[in-house]
Formats: structure tokens, sequence, C-alpha cells
């Protein structure tokens, strides 16, 4: 059985600017340096529910005290998991959580697009918190599972 996409959350309305511009810039990113094709980008966690933190405290001896939320994300790419995947793709991810122009702390993993439906299916939690709580980024008209 197919997800009725049309169900996903696509408003980035609620995320400060600077995250949406990090953003756009990781999915410009991905789609130009990732070694496989891209079925979804997801953001999920904190920014995806609106319930992130972003604070910073001057404390009383002039120090000043802070904490951002990481920004997940979650790469979906077409195929099965192989071994060249396991070798390629979290170099990839490395080289995106550095790049200097983030404003905030990338979180960034990837799911075969075989593994995420089949854990879809199975109605593993994770990946229904995904669906149901996340952000579509991007989407080639991938075809979800239904959990």
């Amino acid at each position: 059985m197919t997800f009725d996409k049309s169900k996903l959350n696509t408003t980035l309305d609620h995320v400060p600017e600077p995250i949406r511009e990090d953003l756009a810039f990781t999915v410009k990113w991905l789609n130009e340096n990732s070694p496989f094709d891209i079925a979804m980008i997801l953001l999920y966690g904190s920014y995806a529910r609106g319930d992130y933190i972003d604070e910073c405290h001057v404390l009383e001896d002039g120090m000043t005290s802070e904490y951002r939320s990481d920004v997940d994300v979650l790469v979906v790419i077409h195929g099965k998991n192989t071994n060249a995947s396991v070798r390629k793709m979290p170099g990839v991810l490395l080289k995106l959580q550095d790049q200097e122009v983030l404003s905030a702390p990338l979180h960034c993993i990837y799911e075969s697009a075989v593994r995420f439906n089949s854990a879809l299916g199975r109605g593993e939690y994770f990946y229904q918190d995904v669906i149901t709580e996340g952000m579509v980024l991007y989407d080639d008209n991938f075809e979800l599972t239904a959990p």
C-alpha cells in the first residue's frame, strides 16, 4: 500500500530564516555532490516540530552561554545499501556538515529507499515520526510505503 504524500508537511514558515537558508543550501549541495540519486530529503526533529532551542545568555561573570538545537536531516537514496554507499555517503555527509556557510550545527543521516520503505511498512517508530512530524525538503516522486 502506498502512502498518501499529500499528507506530508512541506511548509517551513515556522523555521527561522537562517535555518531555511541552511536547508536550501543543504538540498542544493546534496543534489550536486551526492554519488547517489536522491529520492527524498526530509527535515525531522526539533526544527520540524517547532520546539527547537536557540538561546544565548550573558552570565554574571561576562561569559556567554549558548545553546542551539542541531538541524536534523534525513537523506533517502535510491536503491539498497551497498558497500559502495556505506563507504561513500558518510564522507559526503561529513563534507556537508563542515560547510562554513551553515548557521547552525547540521546532523545529517542517510538511509536507502529500500530500507526506509521496509521500516515504514513495519511501523518502526523513528521512520513514522520522520513522516508524520517531518518536513519534505526534496522529493523526486519517490513512492512511500504506508505504515
